[in-house]
């Protein structure tokens, strides 16, 4: 989801994807996305 954003204001703004800038991002914690583990690996 976070990649379709970053593409879709890509695409709005006509600015090039900068690869570093969106590895950057894409690996920043978000307060917006949660990820929930439910059971463990024995």
């Amino acid at each position: 989801m976070r990649w379709q954003r970053f593409t879709a204001e890509s695409a709005r703004t006509g600015e090039p994807i900068d690869t570093r800038d969106l590895e950057r991002r894409l690996l920043a914690d978000d307060d917006e996305e949660t990820t929930v583990v439910i059971g463990s690996w024995t």
